[in-house]
């Protein structure tokens, strides 16, 4: 328990290597989607950071056929990420509702055991809207 991450209120995440960044970008229509990939070279965080958009496009392929954003180590090491779209009332996303958690203590696999509780904030945050 002693180990946290925190993200400042405000603080901002790459779009290409974040959790939430991903599953906005799996959501948008593909002309938008290849230009803004395209638009200027990707930056590197880690060693994990996909740079090549060709290579992002294949994942945002999968992120978009799960709804379910996620980020092992792209932009931080060491931690994992995980989102879950919100969607307004025509069904376009909105927000994300996610987490972070450490390497230490989940694996990409197990972190996917938190997906319905995720799924059920974020229905009722949607639903709110």
């Amino acid at each position: 328990w002693p180990i946290r991450t925190h993200f400042h209120i405000g603080s901002r995440v790459p779009i290409h290597c974040g959790a939430s960044g991903k599953l906005f970008l799996s959501l948008m229509p593909a002309a938008k989607r290849r230009r803004l990939l395209h638009a200027a070279p990707l930056k590197r965080y880690t060693e994990k950071t996909v740079l090549d958009p060709d290579v992002l496009e294949r994942e945002l392929k999968r992120i978009r056929s799960t709804k379910v954003g996620i980020d092992v180590e792209e932009f931080v090491h060491g931690l994992i990420g995980l989102a879950i779209p919100v969607f307004d009332r025509r069904g376009r996303m909105c927000a994300t509702v996610s987490m972070h958690a450490p390497t230490l203590r989940v694996t990409a696999e197990s972190v996917l055991n938190f997906v319905p509780a995720l799924q059920r904030a974020a229905a009722a945050v949607g639903a709110t809207l």
